[in-house]
């Protein structure tokens, strides 16, 4: 299990990365909580870390505005 504590609610990035197709759920309000794979390859890993990463973004610029 990956814990990534954020400082603000994780909502909004759970529903941007189901968007683009990465699952995962949020506890304690602001505490992303991740169950990779095992047998995770460098691939997947790789491309659920840049969905990630995208929708950290999108969910920061939303909640700017």
């Amino acid at each position: 299990m990956v814990g990534i504590e954020l400082t603000m609610p994780g909502n909004a990035v759970i529903q941007e990365a189901a968007l683009r197709g990465l699952l995962f759920n949020c506890t304690q309000e602001k505490v992303l909580r991740m169950y990779p794979a095992l047998r995770i390859s460098e691939k997947e890993l790789a491309q659920g870390l840049r969905i990630l990463d995208q929708s950290l973004a999108a969910a920061s610029r939303k909640a700017l505005v």
